[in-house]
């Protein structure tokens, strides 16, 4: 039987994800293991988990927000934009290479977890020193230094790409709900005690150590062996070769993601960077379904590129046209109901948040696009595309928020944000030769509205393995 010719204007990636090791063949890469189990089922645990999270991390949210004011949660709130700025850094950009290899090479598991994990630690404690420096900047150091904290926990988190692997994320879920269970009642007793923001910095601190604590003990009980874990210096370093890219593309990607509310702190003050956040908040459920749904379709989306060009085209239109319905839907929702989500959660006080939620909204279209592009990427072209397209959405954003926050405030630094995710998530795509296979599908499926027939179709990457 012939195998399936590659689609027309989609290309294959120009390196593989697999390592070379004595004994193995640089030209020939294992044989692919899928992971048992389907998105929907993955995507159900996770979305699940976030709205128990959403439920309890919202009611502990709005009651520190106006706990601390505007200024102090704004505070707060820059700070962890800060540190959000370093942590694709300190993650060395191992996750969909590492997750990929997981899947190739079932027996170098703990080899490949263990080198993962020591990488983490390591980049994370290089990237204290430049945090330190730039966020002294913005924000007082006793906010910053427990917060910073996070960069080191997040070595611990390795354990959840092995969850990832196996499409398991229940196990992922109920740690990060205990956790945040306990520090919610951290956070709550803090409030009663009337503490400062500070002491909320080390709550956020002491909640980090607690999720890499419970998804260690989740990793055991769920068959994992850290005995098994192993540093090899030869595939540290050609993950390194492999994953350096993808890490600064992730940091310029985190950079472009969280540029807008430290503009605001920079062009106006702690308080209208509290405001900011507030509107931000909300829109963090709906940016985490979309990361839940591409991760939970990478493995599906990696198989059908190795079976051939043309199921690789389907499944890309198919995933393209689930996350643009999915947009759609946030963006009419929170159009009508933002307002009054400000008014009922945050109060009075955050009222000027209600503009920033209505229009920041629509730039949840591009970015859910932008995350299946991504993935595009990783599968079919060099890492530097990702690079680009975040770099040029950086320039876009900033070019605008100089003209638009001094005279528009909040609400400029909020369109500024939505026309450079346009730019840079949509219509770069017909700019750079790497993505312009994709251009056409992104197209047809932000217009998926107008096009009812193909919305049953949509569904069908939740229900496949």
């Amino acid at each position: 039987m012939k195998a399936a010719r590659p689609s027309k204007g989609i290309p294959k990636r120009p390196h593989q994800f697999w390592l070379a090791r004595p004994g193995h063949s640089a030209t020939t890469p294992e044989k692919l293991v899928i992971p048992q189990g389907k998105p929907f089922e993955n995507v159900a645990w996770l979305v699940t988990e976030r709205m128990l999270r959403l439920g309890t991390s919202t009611l502990v949210m709005v009651i520190v927000a106006r706990h601390l004011t505007p200024a102090g949660f704004g505070e707060l709130s820059v700070a962890l934009a800060a540190v959000a700025l370093a942590m694709p850094l300190a993650q060395s950009g191992l996750d969909a290479l590492v997750v990929a290899e997981l899947i190739r090479r079932p027996g170098d598991t703990g080899t490949l977890l263990g080198t993962s994990a020591a990488m983490r630690l390591g980049a994370g404690l290089m990237v204290l020193l430049p945090l330190f420096g730039y966020g002294r900047l913005i924000v007082s150091a006793s906010v910053l230094i427990p917060v910073s904290l996070l960069l080191l926990f997040q070595a611990g988190e390795v354990t959840d790409l092995w969850f990832q692997r196996h499409l398991r994320s229940r196990w992922t879920a109920g740690a990060r709900f205990t956790a945040l269970t306990l520090g919610a009642v951290v956070k709550l007793w803090l409030v009663w005690r009337g503490a400062g923001v500070i002491w909320f910095a080390w709550a956020q601190a002491i909640e980090s150590f607690l999720f890499s604590s419970a998804l260690a003990l989740a990793y055991r009980r769920a068959g994992g062996r850290f005995a098994d874990w192993r540093f090899d210096g030869r595939l540290a370093g050609s993950l390194l070769s492999q994953s350096w890219l993808l890490a600064l593309s992730g940091m310029t990607v985190a950079i472009f993601m969280q540029l807008d509310q430290l503009l605001v702190k920079h062009w106006l003050d702690a308080g209208a960077a509290g405001c900011y956040a507030a509107a931000n908040r909300i829109i963090e459920l709906p940016l985490f379904i979309t990361a839940a749904l591409t991760m939970s379709l990478f493995p599906g989306l990696t198989a059908s590129h190795g079976d051939g060009g043309e199921t690789f085209r389907v499944r890309l239109q198919e995933v393209f046209d689930l996350l643009s319905i999915i947009g759609w839907i946030v963006v009419l929702g929170l159009s009508l109901l933002g307002p009054s989500l400000i008014r009922v959660l945050f109060g009075g006080a955050y009222a000027p948040a209600a503009a920033v939620l209505v229009i920041k909204v629509w730039a949840c279209l591009f970015l859910f696009s932008g995350s299946v592009r991504g993935q595009f990427i990783v599968l079919t072209a060099a890492a530097a595309t990702n690079l680009t397209a975040a770099v040029v959405g950086i320039v876009v954003q900033v070019a605008l928020a100089w003209w638009l926050i001094p005279g528009h405030g909040i609400a400029g630094a909020a369109l500024a944000f939505v026309v450079a995710s346009a730019v840079s998530g949509w219509m770069l795509s017909f700019a750079l030769p790497a993505l312009t296979p994709c251009a056409g599908v992104q197209t047809s499926a932000l217009l998926i509205p107008f096009f009812p027939h193909r919305w049953k179709n949509s569904l069908r990457p939740l229900f496949l393995p």
